[in-house]
């Protein structure tokens, strides 16, 4: 009967993965321009939101990226006396919708 006092080393690899917070844009902004006179009243709003990460899969094999979106609204109002005014808005003038992508990385 041959004995080993050899035991068996386990060793574990780790992978740390950094990214960004998923449904979370990093970068987004809306900048309205107003103008006032008299009875008259304009608005434009300008609003910008950068590409984003909106789902992780598993594994990184098909994350859903949210595409940069633009869009232009504006409102205008014409007061015609105390208690009448005639409103108008637009909203999203440049007709624009939000689109997504999936994203899947080529492997080597």
């Amino acid at each position: 009967m041959v004995t080993s006092s050899f035991s068996p080393v386990y060793t574990r690899n780790y992978k740390v993965i950094t990214r960004e917070s998923e449904d979370n844009p990093i970068y987004m902004e809306m900048q309205p321009l107003g103008y006032d006179i008299g009875g008259f009243s304009g608005r434009l709003s300008v609003f910008h939101q950068d590409k984003y990460v909106r789902q992780y899969t598993a594994y990184d094999q098909a994350n859903i990226i949210q595409d940069p979106f633009f869009k232009m609204d504006l409102s205008l109002k014409q007061q015609i006396t105390n208690s009448i005014a005639i409103i108008l808005n637009i909203n999203n003038l440049t007709n624009r919708s939000e689109t997504r992508t999936e994203e899947i990385p080529i492997r080597t």
